[in-house]
């Protein structure tokens, strides 16, 4: 299963990937929201786990724009 982590924290997504990758999922990490909607095109994730309050935008805005990739 392909999960993406969108956070500006980027200890935060380290630690989720990690937790995540012994689990045997496969990670995608995103540290904003340009990145976050081109990870998504180029990988087409099942889950996508985002952090609302980014520091460069919105993750509503984000999430607007990953449903329209869609």
């Amino acid at each position: 299963m392909k999960v993406l982590v969108i956070d500006d924290d980027v200890d935060l997504v380290d630690v989720i990937g990690y937790a995540l990758r012994r689990e045997g999922f496969n990670v995608q990490i995103a540290v904003d929201g340009q990145q976050a909607v081109q990870r998504f095109k180029a990988s087409r994730p099942d889950v996508v786990l985002l952090e609302i309050r980014l520091q460069q935008g919105n993750g509503l805005e984000v999430l607007k724009r990953i449903r329209e990739a869609e």
